[in-house]
């Protein structure tokens, strides 16, 4: 055997990391302590267990050099609580890893090489989905769970709020938004597809107001992961600078944008902005005409609107993706599914409705796209849902509580007190416990039996709001959930598809 690069894995578990993505027909081989087991990479990368006869092993470095059939060892730091192999293209941050042993009480003392050394660790610190995870008390029924599947995979992103924290001194301001960067270069390194922020202002409670500013972060602290707004709020902005704004943010996250629109739905926004809620419709029409314009034009135009006047302008730079960043937009009534099928563009169904009024809803819009001569990709169609992974009864009892609290807040600052009705979450607020049966509050065999239901109705893409934004949650799903809803084609497409 002949390996062309040298492989590392840290620790007393020994995971394969990303395999499959970068050796196409990859299997997973199982979890085992290094006691037992001796570890061989094979032609393809694919890590198989030989018998090893040696004493209990903690904390070291097993390594594969090129041109070796066999594992060396070498001392490495104690009880690493996840193992991971990597390529070559990750040696320096093993070997930073190493060096930094020696010199923590150095490092951790200067904030810019104390953030390196925890960036650096945390490649070695989970699986990806689909590939290795430890072992876990739900490992059997989600295993007869995958074998009895037979759709397609599954592909799974983050939909997320963000707050910029600290005190009314403004100690620890901004804060919030750091954990919402970090936490979101550990969902790319765990396989999560994509992460949508939302748009807010006025709240009261620092809620994240400069959306693409903030996504500009995540992009550039990310390579694969996909940044999207759910959603731009149009009555809000200037067509023309949202237009360039987001072909920047395109340009430099390597064409990772998707782009949710939406007309808005808070009173307090309106009221705040001055535009009455009678225009929502009309400023959002003319602004995403002027957004489609911009980006496709090729030549200097001049437009002149009711809410917008223009003259003789070009937008620039151009977005990378072509013709323009996919557009998103939500609907949930048969007229305002069947425009966004009109006009070309991917659509976004909340995260309350039930699985039977989804699967309606995606046969209608599938009709509409069929009818109009293209062809559907489900992958255009993102469902969001609520999430906690809990441990028992009583820990998902107490995140609904937290839950409805945070819900209450949301709708304090939504509704009008001058006029009924409103958004999908003022209708839903009187659901009670039929919203709670659409969220994937529960264990992992809870949620994987409310992601099959959602996949049979013809659901293919799912958003996540992590109760919290949950570390726990967030691991435990894509070690213990994803890798179940994984089979299926193209696993390795980290694109989303522009409906035209």
């Amino acid at each position: 055997m002949q390996p062309s690069h040298s492989y590392f894995a840290y620790g007393s578990n020994l995971c394969v990391r990303q395999m499959a993505r970068r050796c196409p027909g990859a299997v997973d081989p199982r979890p085992a302590k290094l006691a037992d087991h001796d570890w061989l990479i094979n032609e393809r990368g694919v890590a198989t267990v030989e018998p090893f006869d040696g004493a209990e092993v903690h904390g070291v470095m097993w390594r594969l050099t090129e041109g070796s059939d066999s594992l060396s060892a070498r001392a490495a730091p104690d009880r690493l609580p996840v193992s991971t192999a990597l390529t070559k293209s990750a040696r320096l941050s093993v070997r930073f890893i190493a060096l930094s042993f020696v010199l923590a009480p150095f490092l951790i003392k200067a904030p810019r090489y104390a953030n390196i050394l925890k960036e650096s660790i945390s490649l070695l610190w989970l699986p990806a989905p689909g590939q290795l995870a430890l072992p876990t008390t739900h490992g059997r029924s989600l295993a007869a769970t995958s074998r009895n599947r037979k759709e397609a995979a599954m592909r799974f992103g983050l939909f997320s709020s963000a707050e910029a924290g600290g005190d009314a001194a403004g100690a620890g301001r901004g804060q919030g938004f750091r954990n919402y960067i970090e936490y979101n270069i550990e969902a790319e390194a765990l396989g999560y597809h994509s992460t949508f922020l939302v748009e807010h202002h006025f709240t009261g409670w620092s809620q994240v107001s400069a959306t693409l500013q903030l996504l500009n972060w995540v992009a550039a602290r990310t390579t694969t992961l996909r940044v999207g707004t759910a959603v731009m709020v149009l009555p809000w902005h200037n067509p023309v600078l949202l237009a360039e704004q987001a072909a920047t943010l395109d340009v430099l996250s390597g064409g990772r944008l998707d782009l949710g629109v939406g007309k808005g739905y808070r009173y307090t926004e309106f009221k705040g902005f001055g535009i009455p809620i009678e225009e929502a419709d009309a400023r959002f029409e003319e602004a995403l005409a002027i957004l489609a314009t911009a980006w496709t034009s090729p030549e200097r135009f001049s437009y002149h609107g009711p809410f917008w006047k223009f003259d003789d302008i070009v937008v620039e730079p151009a977005p990378l993706q072509k013709p323009h960043p996919p557009l998103w937009m939500g609907a949930a009534s048969p007229p305002s599914i069947l425009r966004v099928a009109n006009r070309g563009y991917n659509l976004m169904l909340d995260q309350y409705a039930s699985p039977e009024a989804l699967g309606q809803r995606i046969a209608l819009f599938r009709s509409e796209v069929e009818r109009r001569g293209r062809v559907f990709d489900p992958i255009n169609v993102v469902v969001a849902r609520d999430l906690y992974v809990a441990k028992n009864r009583l820990d998902k009892e107490e995140a609904l509580r937290r839950h409805r609290a945070a819900q209450q807040r949301t709708l304090a600052v939504s509704r009008d007190p001058n006029r009924p009705g409103g958004s999908h979450i003022l209708f839903y607020d009187h659901a009670g416990s039929d919203t709670e049966n659409s969220m994937l509050y529960g264990t992992p065999d809870d949620i994987a039996d409310k992601l099959t239901s959602l996949q049979r109705v013809g659901i293919k893409y799912v958003i996540l709001n992590i109760g919290g934004m949950s570390r726990d949650s967030l691991r435990s799903f894509a070690r213990e959930i994803m890798p179940v809803f994984a089979d299926g084609p193209a696993r390795g497409d980290r694109s989303v598809g522009l409906g035209r």
